[in-house]
């Protein structure tokens, strides 16, 4: 789990936000192609009426280069829940629960022990197993 989510549910509200962005730009794009298309700039309402056909191309170059980082970022979201959706499907028990503690609700290990009455020692060893079973990407 990469540690700027912090959390799986931040993962997800994460890949939703893109999605939204996805949606956003895709659809300005869609606007200045039909724009360029009808050589109506009227659609657009803007303070200067001087905006240039080069001045839309750019703008088009620009949001193409939004939409593609962004499909990037989300696939790899995408793979990462995915690989942390079949990772929790193969755990039982307790490390079932300390995965789910630490990584799902992205609890330290300190309010995981608490939350399971064991030690941090005890979470950190269950991480340890679970690390080395190459089950589990840590935070860096």
């Amino acid at each position: 789990m990469n540690i700027l989510y912090g959390s799986y549910e931040d993962l997800l509200k994460r890949i939703s936000v893109i999605k939204l962005r996805l949606d956003s730009y895709k659809k300005e794009k869609e606007l200045l192609v039909n724009v360029l298309e009808s050589g109506k700039q009227s659609v657009i309402k803007v303070k200067d009426e001087r905006i240039s056909y080069m001045t839309y191309l750019k703008e088009i170059k620009i949001m193409d280069s939004h939409i593609l980082l962004h499909e990037e970022e989300l696939i790899r979201l995408i793979k990462e829940k995915e690989k942390i959706d079949s990772i929790m499907g193969g755990l039982e028990g307790t490390n079932e629960r300390v995965f789910y503690y630490r990584i799902v609700k992205g609890m330290t290990q300190e309010q995981t022990a608490e939350k399971l009455y064991m030690s941090a020692r005890q979470v950190q060893r269950i991480e340890k197993k679970l690390e080395n079973g190459n089950m589990v990407t840590t935070p860096i």
